[in-house]
């Protein structure tokens, strides 16, 4: 036991001992390696350590010899080093030295007192040695310290590293120090020059001045250069050494403030500096500046030669290395580790993939992201196969696609767009000034032109304008001539402001204590400083250092592009090599198609939006602008936004053709201001009309305040407005735009085409609805007229029977009369209860029903065009699969509940966190199947058709791809739900069945959104109509009234409904509205001028100046300029409807002039100067005459289609041919011409009419009927043949449909062998509507309006129904109102029973005038006092009347109702509250009841007596 515990002992001291020795080793190599971390990093930072060591020290000391010989080593050392440019040991040894032998010399002095006392004697200790003999030796002796500290530390790092062979400090690393290197060496040149700058100006001098001269000299130098560096650093260490000895031999030499030579010593530069470390850091800051610049370009040529040879360029103009450096540009012995960390046959595949990108990147994202596709592919091949040069050679999209190839290629094209964006920005970003120099230095100017506001900056205006307007190649020779000329400007006005500053040449008077940028103040008062402004202005003046940093700018941005021009082409650039290898892949960018608008990403449709609404900011950002002031300049600005705005279609089509107009004007109106600054032209103005310099201020001019200031009156609205207008003018050059151009348009052809088939479409279902109407009015008359037969033959059979008497014997119409009721009830059974019977009424009614009423409308698709009767059982049907579905929910739902619940249960008692978060989990889905319920709802209550998303071009592949993996989602679902058997999975099911379904509520969102936007759209007319009577309704003036006019006259007239042209005069009227009114407002917002001239009010201009916003002023008519701009741009954007020969036909009649024969005398001068005044003439009287016949007869409305029902036994194997039959018709139709022309007029130049094939088609009704639907190109007259060609037929359909059936009454078309038997011709359908009932409420409503406001608006009295107290009676003037307002109500219903267009037109038309004049009469000679209260109850009276003098006009549109239906009664028609209430109301109304029968019997031949009538209504 003992030797076994000595072994184990002795085992574990050895142990020990060997741990110890091991982790010593381990101890010391990790010490030894961070201490040479420590000295290479002290290696790198150790020299320029001890430079602000020293430096510091210097600072801190008063300026003596002993720091003096600190400071000339420092600088000798810096100097050596960079004219060595090597770091050499007699270079910074003799600082070490010096440091030791002052160390030593003041610890002599501290220790031995002897020697202080005898050196004392001979020199001052304190100021000259900075030696205090009453401080420690610390105090004395720490300056030396510090430095010899630093100094060893230095020298021992050079030894070590000499030792221990440490690599260059200044080798290249790769990283952000190394890309910060690379940013040094591209810009250490600019922060040389900025020092130089700055070092010139503190203080300006004589001194400074070299500085200024040697920046000039040397900034057209090459980067490589290093002569600036060396020669800068020699003559600023001179400098500091010599502004050193200033400190302390200035006062010896009497060259301080105050002394004898004062002036010399600020001739030079030189300044007594403040005591302290403060003092002497402000003082000589400008030179140190320079000097860590040159020191910063020694670094700059170190990391250059130890640059790899690849990096390094060696043109003399070429930047010196690329910033920007990617994996291939990497040397050998960095790219080593990454070689080692990689198998080594992966690097033939690296370089595959650098040499050719586009496998590279298409491969690379369907390896990160897996394909989707169920089969996997090769790398290679598969991946290749979807690229874009498959889709891009389609002529367009073709929906059976694959949707997830989509969404694969859609993602590959982000990828590609996002790595050619980097390889651009780069490019973009080493070749600022090559590319973009031009431009920089635009900017530049107009800014500095603003700023300095003199003389100087017309010279910049003007070098801008040559900049503007010649040819880039021009500019680029002659860019030195602009070099020069700016260094010329900056070293004369150096010399200007040095000049001032200089005691002895300061001319200027003592009274002028101010400065230059005071001048713009001091001219408000008086002219008393104008020598010394104008001097100012002309640059004999300066005084402020601002002005030389602007000339700075100028100066060294132009030299900057000097350089860049010298340099030809990017063959030096990688990445200009990079981007050329990516031209492949630049595609992607610049492909902006309408065919492959399915592959657009992100960052494509940003594009489109930034090329397409650049141009509204700018013109937004005009408008705002032009209503700023008032003055002639901005009213400018106002009329070119409003016309651009109008103009944006033709702009982006015409780009700079049109544009640049704007920005000639915004280029012109700046050289105008900057030449009003000069203080020869014009002056601040105290708002006195009688001096000329007020006209300037009512033109636009101002003087500026100095300095930017974000005002109305400032440069700045100017400057932002040019390089907006400058930037959309680059962007119209683009070729990029080009292709956005071209999507534009292609774009505008669609929805064209789209809107167009829409049309087409509409017209097609209408005429088929009215050939179902016409066969049903048909059958139904041949059931009548069967039915009146037999009951005459019953009646002749029973008055047979009880002539003879033979009551007994049956005949045969008896026995006929069983079988036919044998037969019906045999028919009937079954059927025939009550309820059946009634149903069957009520379907008759509604048959009956559809003859008159036509229910559709422009924006209704084909689709939703259904009968009655489908409706009705589609309707029946889908509440029952409704009905079912929401029972089978509910029944699921109370299962899951019940499982759910007793799941609770059971769960509660074990863990109640768990069921408080299933309660909260269960909480949230019943909200948010709330919500998708109503979503769902919404969409049914809307009635939106799933059709109509789905034929959305616009609807995204991606949502269509969402869509389908949701679908199929929710069947897998359904399918577990089936196969489900435990209660658990039948939770964990209905969660995600929930989920998908909010999942699939989003495209319903979607489909809501879109619907609200097409209704938006396609009731924005409806909008411009309300907002054409709110501009009447503003201010009841004359020019307002245009728009009631237009709105009462033609707009809710006329059948065909507004064109294009007719919003566009509609806009261009607004526009000069809005410009009249702001020309108005400038003549009365200056001088304090008011016209009181009635006829001006009258016209709409207000008696009052407008203090607030002009738009806000004036809203109305923005708000109508608005709307109808919006209005404008989609009817330009859907179309109209125009044939193919209507375009011809138009300018034929337009340009038709008659051929007259006239001398060669002075009559027929006369008569030709005055035939085309007599052609407009007659167009404008032919144009009022259709439009009256359009208001009386009524009109069609395009498309003009005409459908023909032929039978067709057998079809043809290759269908009907569309060019067979139309030739047939136009045959047809010209000898039905013929017949009737050629006897009546044979010398006739009308043509025959002549139709197009739109569409053939086979009857879904009946196989054997073919369908085919013309449209008509042109219908000739029916009555007369008139020998002009200006004839336009009003319903050229319906004529068309005539002529055919006159053929087919004259048999013409068995006469020309037409291919097919006509069974029948639908040439037009009128849509019947009655709206008198409305507008006879609406007029009811403005005579009780009239009853009851007449005291506030006629007496301006507010109280009601005021009596004459005296005559005990009603005022005159309120009963003929009340009596006229009564006759015209009766007048209207006599011309509503008579069915008299012409009538109602007149009455219309009069009614209008009448209402309209007398409310503006009203309006116009209101008492101001009672403005408020009676102009409000007017508005009410005539907004009210506009109701039904609008319902009035769409019945004239639609026509007269005819007399069959003119007796029904309009609130008996439905059953409801509003009706039940308006009956009663009606009733409840004495004599009201009596009155319409009485008129209703009055107006209706009739038999019956007034009591008979009675009875009978």
């Amino acid at each position: 036991m003992n030797i076994s515990a000595i072994l184990g002992s002795i085992l574990k001291l050895l142990y020990s001992y060997l741990f110890c020795l091991f982790s010593e080793k381990r101890i010391a190599t990790y010490l030894s390696a961070i201490g040479l971390k420590f000295l290479s990093t002290y290696r790198s930072c150790g020299t320029y350590i001890a430079f602000l060591t020293i430096l510091i020290t210097v600072y801190l000391v008063t300026p003596n010899y002993i720091s003096f010989g600190y400071l000339f080593f420092l600088l000798f050392w810096i100097i050596g080093r960079q004219l060595v440019e090597k770091m050499r040991k007699r270079l910074w040894f003799p600082l070490k030295v010096y440091a030791i032998v002052v160390f030593i010399f003041i610890y002599s002095l501290s220790i031995f007192s002897s020697f202080e006392t005898w050196l004392s004697r001979i020199i001052n200790l304190y100021p000259n040695l900075g030696y205090n003999p009453q401080a420690s030796l610390l105090e004395n002796g720490w300056e030396s310290l510090a430095v010899l500290i630093v100094m060893q530390l230095y020298s021992y790092e050079r030894r070590q590293s000499r030792h221990n062979g440490l690599g260059d400090p200044h080798q290249l690393e790769h990283g952000s120090c190394s890309f910060l290197r690379r940013l040094s060496i591209w810009h250490g040149d600019k922060i040389l020059y900025l020092s130089l700058f700055y070092a010139s100006l503190s203080p300006i001098s004589a001194f400074g001045f070299l500085y200024l001269l040697g920046l000039v000299t040397c900034s057209t130098l090459p980067k490589v250069s290093r002569v600036p560096s060396k020669l800068f650093l020699i003559y600023t260490g001179i400098l500091v050494l010599t502004e050193y000895l200033f400190q302390m031999w200035g006062k010896l030499a009497e060259m301080c403030p105050g002394q004898r030579h004062s002036t010399l010593s600020l001739f030079l530069g030189f300044q007594l500096l403040k005591p302290g470390f403060w003092g002497l850091e402000s003082g000589l800051r400008g030179k140190v500046l320079v000097i860590v610049a040159c020191t910063l370009q020694y670094n700059v040529f170190r990391w250059l030669e130890r640059m790899p040879s690849t990096l390094v360029n060696i043109g003399k103009w070429e930047e010196p290395c690329p910033l920007f450096i990617s994996n291939e540009d990497k040397p050998p012995d960095i790219s080593v580790y990454t070689e080692e960390s990689s198998p080594s046959k992966s690097s033939p595949k690296r370089r595959a993939v650098t040499s050719n990108s586009w496998p590279s990147l298409s491969s690379g994202m369907f390896q990160g992201h897996p394909p989707v596709s169920s089969e996997t592919e090769p790398q290679g091949s598969g991946t290749r196969k979807y690229s874009f040069e498959y889709i891009w050679g389609s002529s367009r999209e073709s929906n059976k696609w694959n949707k997830k190839r989509i969404l694969a290629l859609r993602k590959e094209r982000f990828d590609m767009q996002k790595d050619t964006l980097k390889i651009y920005l780069k490019f973009w970003i080493e070749n600022l000034f090559n590319l973009f120099g031009l431009e920089i230095n635009m900017i530049a100017l107009l800014l500095v032109s603003f700023a300095v506001l003199n003389a100087i900056s017309i010279l910049y205006i003007v070098s801008l304008a040559a900049c503007i307007l010649l040819d880039r190649r021009v500019i680029r020779k002659f860019w030195s001539i602009f070099v020069f000329s700016f260094a010329t400007v900056l070293t004369l006005e150096y010399l200007v402001i040095w000049k001032n500053l200089v005691p002895w040449n300061h001319d200027v008077p003592s009274e002028t204590n101010m400065h230059c940028h005071d001048c713009w103040l001091c001219w408000r008062s008086s002219k008393l400083y104008f020598n010394y402004c104008k001097n100012c202005w002309l640059g004999f003046i300066v005084d402020d250092h601002r002005m030389l940093i602007s000339y700075y700018v100028v100066f060294m941005l132009a030299c900057f592009k000097l350089r860049s021009d010298k340099l030809y082409g990017f063959s030096g650039s990688r990445t200009y090599h990079q981007m050329i290898s990516q031209h492949k892949n630049a595609s992607v960018w610049r492909d902006l198609s309408f065919e492959t608008k399915s592959l657009w990403t992100l960052l494509d449709y940003l594009r489109l939006y930034c090329y397409c609404h650049l141009l509204d900011l700018v013109l937004a950002l005009i408008l705002i602008t032009g209503t700023l002031e008032y003055d002639i300049l901005h009213l400018g600005y106002l009329g070119f936004a409003l016309v651009f705005f109008r103009l944006r279609l033709e702009i982006l089509k015409k780009k700079n053709k049109i544009f640049k107009f704007l920005r000639m004007y915004n280029f012109a109106l700046i050289v105008l201001s900057l030449a009003y600054q000069s203080p020869f032209l014009g002056d601040f103005s105290a708002g006195k009309c009688e001096t000329i310099d007020y006209v300037y201020e009512v033109i636009g001019f101002h003087k500026y305040d100095y300095g930017f200031r974000i005002t109305s009156r400032s440069a700045l609205v100017e400057i932002v407005i040019f390089m907006l207008v400058s930037l959309q003018s680059y962007m119209f050059a683009s070729q990029e735009f080009d292709y956005v151009s071209r999507y534009l348009e292609a774009e505008q052809i669609g929805a064209l085409v789209r809107e167009q088939e829409k049309k087409a479409a509409w017209k097609t279902a209408q005429l088929q609805h009215i050939r179902k109407c016409e066969e049903q009015k048909h059958q139904r008359n041949l059931q009548v007229e069967k039915m009146k037969s037999e009951m005459l033959n019953l009646q002749i059979q029973l008055h047979s029977l009880n002539s003879t008497g033979n009551y007994d014997n049956a005949g045969p119409g008896n026995e006929g009369l069983r079988r036919r009721r044998t037969s019906s009830l045999s028919s009937n059974r079954g059927t025939a209860t009550p309820e059946n019977e009634e149903g069957f009424i009520r379907r008759q009614d509604l048959n009956n029903s559809t003859d008159s009423l036509f229910h559709f409308e422009m924006h209704d698709s084909p689709r939703s065009i259904k009968t009655e009767s489908s409706r009705a059982a589609e309707s029946a049907q889908n509440s029952m699969d409704e009905i079912t579905e929401l029972e089978e929910k509910g029944a699921n739902s109370a299962f899951l509940d019940l499982g759910r619940r007793e799941k609770g249960k059971g769960q509660a008692k074990g863990n109640p966190l768990k069921s408080a978060v299933q309660l909260i989990g269960n909480g949230v889905s019943r909200v948010q199947s709330f919500g998708n319920q109503a979503v769902t709802n919404l969409v049914s209550f809307l009635n939106i058709a799933q059709e109509d998303s789905d034929s959305n071009d616009y609807y995204s592949s991606a949502e269509d791809g969402l869509y389908d993996e949701i679908e199929s989602q929710n069947i897998r679902l359904q399918s577990q739900n089936i196969r489900v058997e435990r209660l658990d999975r039948t939770m964990s099911l209905q969660s995600g069945s929930e989920k998908t379904i909010s999942e699939a509520a989003s495209p319903q969102i979607g489909r809501i959104f879109r619907y609200i936007w097409s209704q938006i759209r396609s009731n924005n007319d409806f909008v411009c109509y309300c907002c054409f009577f709110l501009g009447f309704l503003w201010n009841f003036s004359l020019l307002s009234m245009v728009y009631l006019a237009a709105l009462f006259l033609y707009a809710l007239c006329v059948n065909t409904g507004p064109s294009y042209i007719f919003w566009i005069i509609m806009l261009i009227y607004t526009e000069v509205y809005i410009l009249l009114q702001y020309l108005y407002q400038i003549i009365i917002q200056h001088c304090g001028l008011t016209i009181e001239w009635s006829l001006l009010q009258k016209l709409g201009f207000p008696c009052h100046k407008i203090t607030s916003s002009f738009v806000v002023g004036t809203w109305p008519l923005f708000l109508v300029y608005l709307l109808t701009l919006l209005q404008s741009s989609i009817t330009a954007k859907d179309g109209e409807w125009m044939s193919v020969t209507e375009l011809k036909s138009f300018k034929r009649r337009v340009l038709y002039q008659e051929e007259v024969l006239v001398s060669s005398g002075w009559s027929g001068r006369v008569q030709r100067l005055l035939l085309p005044v007599k052609n407009v003439t007659r167009m404008i009287i032919r144009i009022l005459c259709r439009y009256w016949k359009s208001l009386t007869q009524g009109a069609e409305s395009p498309p003009y289609f005409v459908q023909l029902s032929m039978e067709v036994k057998s079809w043809p194997d290759d269908g009907i041919q569309p060019q067979r039959v139309e030739s047939a018709v136009t045959k047809l139709l010209k000898n039905v011409h013929d017949e009737r022309c050629k006897e009546k007029n044979p010398n006739s130049l009308h043509s025959a009419s002549r139709v197009r094939v739109q569409s053939i088609e086979r009857s879904q009704e009946d196989p054997n009927v073919a369908l085919a639907v013309f449209e008509v190109v042109y219908a000739s007259p029916l009555t007369d043949c008139p020998p002009k060609e200006w004839y336009k037929s009003l319903t050229p359909a319906a004529d068309v449909a005539k002529e055919i059936l006159t053929a087919q009454h004259l048999g013409l078309v068995e006469e020309i062998g037409f291919p097919y038997p006509i069974l029948s011709v639908i040439g037009s359908g009128k849509r019947e509507i009655d709206l008198y009932a409305y507008i006879f409420g609406a007029d009811l409503t403005v005579f009780f309006l009239v009853a009851i406001f007449y005291q506030s608006v006629i007496k301006h009295n507010s109280q009601f129904l005021e009596v004459y107290q005296l005559e005990d009676q009603f005022p005159k003037e309120f009963v003929f109102i009340l009596m006229i307002l009564f006759f015209l109500t009766v007048l209207d219903r006599v011309i509503y029973l008579c069915s008299f267009a012409t009538g109602k037109v007149l009455f219309y038309l009069s009614n209008l005038f009448l209402f309209t004049y007398s409310v503006t009469n009203y309006a116009w000679y209101m008492e101001s006092s009672r403005l408020h209260a009676a102009g409000l109850a007017l508005r009410a009276i005539y907004l009210t009347k506009a109701v039904s003098l609008a319902l009035q006009a769409i019945q004239i549109r639609y026509g007269i109702p005819h007399k069959s239906t003119l007796y029904r009664q309009f609130l008996t028609s439905k059953v409801s509250q509003v009706y039940y209430l308006g009956f009663r109301l009606y009733r409840a109304l004495p004599f009201l009841y009596e009155l319409r029968c009485v008129l209703d019997w009055s107006c209706t031949t009739t038999s019956l007596t007034m009591y008979d009538w009675l009875k009978v209504i």
